[in-house]
């Protein structure tokens, strides 16, 4: 919808304009790495020796790239699997996740902002909510956006505790990661029940799983009322 893609263009222009502090967290991780031994295992005749780091950790992330592309196209056979240890693999990951959970989370340092793209959407889902409940008819509102547009909004109702704020992006992979926060084909539902007295539940799906509300008490297990969620997300727009 409008909506989603309005969060993710928000979120692309705020991240341009953040991206030098993002690059310098990245960097410190990267620091880890040992880009010569790296070069060392693939080239016998000394060319580690006529780069410099800058260089090679160049060569090193590009080498990354594609091992994170074979990962998609397996099928072909093709791999960089025994080019890398785990240690360098966990570093480059983590530099990603990093800037990511900076990118599309509540970081201490951009949440204010990156949640804040997220609230226009939220209002719109509370919106059409509304309209459902007054009897409009309609019975289905789909959205449909990219991980910049979904994450930002996962944390800002904090679905699977996922609004994790820390300021320690380095370490945030103990609480937050990109794979399980924003996987391919992402997606949050909510799912409404209404019984005979008019009472109104709601059940929040992550990818397809039940999902928890960590600021709120449910009715029973995966259940809410949605007075509760409703004045929960209101209270998320201030």
């Amino acid at each position: 919808s409008n909506k989603a893609n309005e969060v993710s263009m928000r979120s692309e222009k705020y991240m341009h304009e953040n991206l030098k502090d993002m690059s310098s967290v990245k960097k410190e991780i990267l620091a880890e790495l040992d880009p010569s031994a790296f070069i060392g295992r693939l080239f016998k005749d000394g060319i580690s020796a006529q780069l410099d780091k800058k260089e090679q950790l160049s060569f090193m992330r590009s080498m990354y790239a594609l091992f994170q592309i074979a990962g998609c196209v397996a099928h072909t056979g093709v791999d960089f699997d025994d080019i890398f240890v785990p240690e360098e693999l966990f570093i480059l990951w983590n530099g990603n996740n990093a800037t990511h959970y900076m990118q599309c989370a509540n970081s201490v340092r951009h949440g204010k902002g990156v949640l804040g793209d997220a609230k226009p959407l939220l209002k719109d889902i509370l919106e059409r909510a509304d309209e459902a409940m007054a009897g409009s008819g309609v019975s289905a509102h789909l959205r449909f956006g990219h991980d910049i547009g979904l994450a930002p909004l996962a944390a800002l109702i904090d679905v699977n505790g996922l609004g994790v704020h820390t300021d320690n992006a380095v370490e945030v992979y103990k609480q937050w990661t990109e794979f399980l926060a924003m996987p391919m084909g992402a997606n949050i539902q909510f799912v409404f029940y209404r019984n005979a007295k008019k009472d109104v539940l709601v059940k929040v799906l992550f990818n397809e799983t039940e999902a928890q509300l960590p600021a709120l008490k449910s009715v029973t297990g995966p259940y809410y009322r949605w007075k509760d969620v409703r004045q929960y997300f209101v209270s998320k727009l201030k």
